[in-house]
């Protein structure tokens, strides 16, 4: 599912797993990151099979 730079995204059943993967800037919040995560939850939300999203 993962179609990101900087976050990774995957599906466990009901959950969804969100992990930062920026280890070269020690997973530091930038403008791409803020964007990819927004598009990773707003597809989270539109998705009626997930129950639960988790910040790794």
């Amino acid at each position: 599912m993962s179609l990101f730079e900087t976050i990774l995204v995957d599906q466990r059943g009901a959950v969804t797993l969100i992990t930062l993967n920026r280890p070269q800037a020690l997973n530091a919040l930038n403008s791409q990151v803020l964007e990819e995560l927004i598009a990773a939850f707003a597809a989270f939300e539109a998705d009626a099979s997930q129950r639960c999203a988790n910040g790794r």
